[in-house]
């Protein structure tokens, strides 16, 4: 498993809040019952609990969220993955 970033982890709050600025309310998820279906990405072996999980409904807001976390040194640690 890598290593979290820990200034990644020290700026969870603003890019959580950066994120809700993008997406909807509902479309963030931070509270650890609520985020637990997403600690793993199919590997029950490799289990990480995620800081913010960011579900956009468009392609306009998944623009948005990559080019924020390009412009903000954010580095993705799991693979994308399309859930419907």
């Amino acid at each position: 498993m890598p290593v979290p970033d820990q200034d990644t982890i020290r700026r969870h709050a603003e890019i959580a809040a950066a994120q809700r600025r993008i997406v909807p309310s509902e479309g963030v998820v931070e509270t650890p019952i609520e985020m637990r279906a997403f600690e793993t990405n199919g590997l029950t072996a490799y289990r990480h609990m995620p800081p913010v999980v960011v579900l956009p409904k468009t392609t306009s807001q998944v623009s948005e969220i990559v080019k924020y976390a390009y412009d903000n040194a954010i580095v993705r640690r799991k693979p994308l993955r399309q859930t419907g």
